[in-house]
């Protein structure tokens, strides 16, 4: 029997950034210095504010991986997917179809669920994500589910 072993990696994820810090940013660097003081307070209590929330999300799947009541879900709408993905400058102008994938992982029970459809089926509006997520919900949640937290 012959093994065959492979050098598989994933590379970390890139990480959004928010238009509201990114704005924070670009005042930061055009502003004087009397508005500079008062813009670092305001950003350094917004990223004090999302340093909390990721502590309440921390708690939340800690806790709903205790007790069968609770179920914890992170969602993500991924970027659109062009199809087909061309690279030539003629073929960049043309019109492609957009796909569109929406992930759900399911924390307390440690797994992740697609859900993709393209831009001839719906769009990518809360309608849409409100579907994939009742879609989820009468497929993968138990009747003993008391609490659904989505983040």
């Amino acid at each position: 029997m012959q093994i065959i072993q492979y050098n598989y990696s994933f590379k970390t994820p890139d990480s959004d950034t928010c238009d509201i810090c990114d704005k924070y940013k670009i005042q930061l660097q055009e502003s004087s210095i009397e508005e500079r003081t008062t813009l670092q307070e305001d950003y350094e209590r917004r990223l004090t504010d999302a340093s909390k929330r990721y502590s309440l999300k921390s708690e939340d799947k800690k806790r709903s991986r205790l007790t069968n009541s609770e179920k914890v879900l992170m969602i993500d709408l991924q970027k659109c997917l062009p199809t087909p993905e061309l690279h030539n400058s003629q073929s960049f102008c043309s019109l492609k179809l957009w796909t569109y994938n929406l992930t759900i992982h399911d924390s307390t029970a440690l797994k992740c669920f697609c859900m993709m459809w393209d831009e001839s089926v719906a769009g990518r509006g809360g309608n849409e994500v409100a579907s994939c997520l009742l879609k989820f919900a009468s497929s993968y949640v138990s009747e003993t589910t008391e609490q659904l937290t989505i983040w």
